[in-house]
């Protein structure tokens, strides 16, 4: 399936997703849909100035573990991830949205969380959590191919309208009248034309 990437700047100061390490302004995170590998791409701020006119500062990534989840809020996610590579400010990361409970909870229609929780200095908290939508796939790696419409011949209805170059043996050309009379064409043992009304 698709592996789409989204990157997440996450306010750890006022608990929200912004849209850049400058830009505090909200981000909203798109619809996802199941089948689908996410990349994941986490850079953590603190706000260092007022709310007016806010400046935010990256926090280092390489004395923190993170968990990014996807569930209901029952403490049972249905789609985890809890391992993340330190690339320069960011911690990136792969959340398989492919799994058997994922897909059970959006054909059950089930309310889905993406929450967002750091252990940092021996402290676990929650620093983001909010509502996702999750749609089905509309085709997944179990598909099969759709039954071709009529526009598209079959092999079968090929072989009965045109005729081949080198019949097999035995085989009449049938040709039809305007008043409807078959007439077979073939080839006999002794190498003469028969003609014979079918």
């Amino acid at each position: 399936m698709a592996l789409a990437t989204l990157n997440l700047f996450c306010n750890i100061t006022d608990g929200a997703l912004q849209m850049s390490a400058t830009d505090g302004s909200p981000y909203t995170i798109p619809a996802l849909t199941v089948g689908d590998e996410l990349q994941l791409v986490l850079t953590f701020l603190r706000r260092t100035s007022g709310s007016i006119r806010p400046s935010f500062s990256s926090i280092n990534p390489s004395g923190i573990s993170c968990k990014v989840a996807i569930g209901p809020r029952d403490g049972s996610p249905d789609a985890l991830q809890t391992t993340f590579t330190v690339t320069g400010q960011t911690l990136t990361g792969v959340l398989n949205l492919n799994t058997a409970a994922l897909s059970s909870a959006v054909n059950a229609g089930e309310a889905l969380y993406l929450e967002i929780k750091l252990v940092e200095s021996g402290y676990a908290y929650s620093v983001f959590s909010t509502r996702v939508t999750v749609n089905k796939s509309v085709t997944d790696s179990g598909a099969t191919a759709p039954t071709p419409v009529e526009d598209y011949m079959t092999r079968a209805e090929n072989l009965g309208t045109f005729q081949k170059k080198v019949g097999t043996a035995g085989e009449a050309l049938i040709l039809t009248s305007a008043a409807g009379v078959r007439i077979a064409l073939s080839a006999s043992d002794s190498g003469t034309l028969e003609v014979n009304i079918v």
